[in-house]
């Protein structure tokens, strides 16, 4: 079976920018549908609610030095798994106040 051409995946994918649980089920179809999905998929993965998950992503790609500021105030950043993608390379919106309330619960 052949496949659709990146174009062709691209403009669907911008379709779906405003359904995230349908952008998240196409990362499963195969590894280049992966590959689009994803930079549309963390432009703004916030969207109203920062989860403690998202978070912990976001600090597990931090560098060495990004990182100990963090650790020198006590918070603990060792444990992190390396995500498959550099998530922050995609990001294009940043709403701080919702990082702040997913940190505070």
């Amino acid at each position: 079976m052949k496949e659709l051409p990146n174009e062709c995946i691209h403009s669907i994918l911008i379709n779906l920018a405003e359904d995230n649980k349908s952008l998240f089920s196409c990362c499963f179809v195969n590894r280049l549908w992966c590959l689009n999905t994803v930079p549309i998929l963390w432009r703004n993965p916030l969207q109203g609610k920062a989860s403690e998950s998202l978070i912990r992503t976001y600090l597990s790609i931090l560098s060495p030095e990004e990182k100990e500021p963090l650790i020198s105030i006590g918070i603990t950043l060792s444990d992190l798994p390396k995500p498959l993608f550099e998530y922050r390379v995609f990001l294009k919106t940043l709403d701080t106040s919702l990082i702040k309330n997913g940190i505070s619960g």
